[in-house]
């Protein structure tokens, strides 16, 4: 079977694990608006793609969770969308201020919009890459099992 060619292959989510598996692949070498974004189901991802990401990170709409990320190399303030529902857990390092931080961070959003739609516009084909992540580790191994049957729970 031949390989097809993609002119662009981007992640539409959810969350971290689409963007790591698609640079671990070397599939993508750079970042887009919605690679390291938590929350928002796949309707409502597809949605902002086709506004073209209208209300995506409009400083009115952010606000800080109160948690933080847990990564121990780049701690940083989680914070959500409360219009999209989305969390963006890399961006606001640990202590910072919303209104100090915002401007960077929104320019950085603005640079990956602009190099996602300009690439999407200038592509003839495409692949958008969506998926779930798997549950969390909360859920013990336990209560799955492999039997000569198949897999049960």
């Amino acid at each position: 079977m031949p390989v097809k060619k993609y002119d662009l292959i981007f992640s539409l989510g959810a969350a971290c694990l689409c963007s790591q598996m698609l640079r671990k692949k070397n599939l993508q070498f750079c970042s887009y608006p919605l690679d390291w974004v938590a929350g928002g189901d796949f309707a409502s991802r597809v949605d902002l793609l086709v506004s073209g990401f209208k209300d995506y990170f409009n400083k009115e709409d952010i606000v800080f969770t109160g948690g933080q990320n847990g990564d121990e190399n780049n701690p940083c303030e989680i914070c959500e969308n409360k219009r999209t529902e989305m969390k963006f857990p890399h961006d606001f390092p640990a202590g910072a201020d919303l209104d100090a931080s915002y401007p960077a961070v929104k320019a950085k959003y603005d640079r990956r919009i602009s190099r996602l739609l300009d690439m999407i516009e200038s592509g003839r084909n495409i692949l958008i890459v969506y998926t779930i992540p798997p549950p969390p580790r909360s859920i013990k191994r336990k209560h799955f099992r492999r039997d000569s049957a198949g897999m049960s729970s």
